[in-house]
């Protein structure tokens, strides 16, 4: 039942829907609103330094709905590294645009995925599991106790590895600005 305030989107963004849900959305202007299921796990790339958005979200479910949006602060591509996760095929790209490069990852429990380095900064949403642990390079392990909707900044330049060592299946999704 609750509904966001008119608010302006000008910065380009990479959006996770945490917890889905059905959802009204007006544009400023538009005589009609738009009515749609937020599903779970949908990654989206606004492009807003181009196109603007000025809307307000109405949530018209009976349960909440939660969007991590995270704008790039960085105002043109280029300057970092080119993100590559080809030696963890677990990473299975989902964007990859001149701003971003963004990747889904599903690991049953036990499973785990080879080492990668962060290219740029970016951010980890979890969308299942419990528990992983993560390797970073030059730091201890780290056991990481995690729900849905929980996001955790990744800064450029961390070499990390990543064991479900929870009891149900872990799904994360990542990005890195380019």
């Amino acid at each position: 039942g609750d509904q966001s305030l008119f608010h302006k989107h000008v910065l380009d963004s990479v959006i996770v829907t945490a917890h889905g849900a059905k959802i009204r959305v007006e544009k400023l202007g538009e005589p009609q609103a738009l009515i749609f299921q937020a599903e779970t796990g949908r990654l989206i790339f606004g492009d807003f330094q181009s196109h603007a958005l000025i809307h307000r979200v109405a949530n018209i479910d009976d349960h909440p709905v939660v969007f991590i949006d995270c704008e790039v602060g960085v105002p043109q591509s280029g300057q970092f590294g080119t993100p590559d996760r080809s030696g963890a095929p677990a990473y299975v790209s989902e964007i990859d645009n001149e701003r971003i490069r963004a990747w889904r990852m599903k690991l049953e429990p036990g499973q785990s995925v080879p080492s990668i380095t962060q290219s740029g900064p970016g951010v980890r949403v979890v969308l299942s599991g419990d528990q992983f642990k993560e390797t970073v390079q030059g730091a201890p392990d780290r056991d990481v106790r995690v729900q849905q909707g929980n996001y955790e900044w990744q800064p450029a330049g961390k070499t990390r590895a990543i064991t479900n060592i929870g009891n149900a299946p872990l799904e994360l999704v990542e990005f890195e600005v380019k």
